[in-house]
């Protein structure tokens, strides 16, 4: 009798240790998570009080408009992805854009090509580097600090009026865009659209514009190419849509 008890014990005690045992991996991967992102916030940080305030100039125009000159030297020599910088008044978001030969590597790389769980900013690798396509689509993520994409919120919720602003700064030139929509949508390969025809242009863009939880004000010229910014939000996406205005 005491042999089978003792056998009756050990069978009880197997699926316990099993169940810890399945507890502890999941406590350590948590922790490593845990730590991984705070190290992956605080490189972020690190990277926007150092390299990214180093490398630009705000000179205020006459008529009070903030020009930023961006020194692209500085940042190609870092890393020679940088094709570009994006910045919008009244958000954190004033950061390099990359771009890598495909849209996963950028998703967790920061700015050195370290692993990073908050990435970077990254113009879609099927898009022209001087921003010349139909619809130049960029992205990044939604991080719950408030970086990278997470103020496209702001956009969306209409904190920012109905008159907002966009400045791409590229190698060559510097672009202001006007945006027309932001809407939360399931992802799809409808939002990364990059060709139209005359019709199927004018149909995303009035799609676009319905979708939209706030009505921006329009610019005058409709026909100028657009830019696509698109973060993620939960399973679904943030998309903020705006035309170019200004060279």
């Amino acid at each position: 009798m005491k042999g089978k008890r003792f056998k009756e014990k050990k069978k009880l005690k197997l699926p316990i240790i099993i169940f810890l045992l399945i507890c502890i991996c999941v406590f350590l991967y948590s922790l490593f998570n845990i730590i991984y992102w705070i190290k992956s916030n605080n490189d972020l940080k690190t990277l926007e009080e150092g390299v990214f305030k180093e490398v630009v100039e705000e000179i205020e125009e006459k008529n009070g408009e903030i020009i930023k000159t961006i020194d692209f030297d500085k940042l190609t020599q870092i890393n020679e992805d940088v094709i570009g910088w994006i910045s919008i008044e009244d958000t954190v978001i004033n950061y390099p854009i990359l771009q890598a030969d495909n849209n996963e590597y950028y998703l967790k790389k920061d700015l050195y090509k370290k692993d990073n769980s908050c990435g970077s900013i990254y113009l879609d690798c099927n898009t022209s580097k001087d921003f010349s396509e139909q619809n130049n689509v960029v992205y990044g993520h939604h991080l719950k600090s408030g970086g990278m994409f997470k103020e496209l919120d702001k956009i969306y919720n209409g904190e920012l009026g109905n008159e907002v602003y966009i400045q791409i700064y590229t190698l060559e030139n510097s672009y202001k865009y006007q945006v027309i929509s932001s809407y939360i949508a399931k992802p799809s390969l409808e939002i990364v659209k990059k060709d139209f025809n005359d019709s199927q242009r004018k149909q995303y863009l009035e799609n676009a514009i319905n979708k939209s939880k706030v009505k921006f004000n329009k610019p005058e010229n409709m026909e100028n190419n657009i830019l696509t910014l698109v973060t993620c939000y939960g399973t679904q996406r943030v998309v903020v849509n705006a035309i170019r205005v200004s060279k």
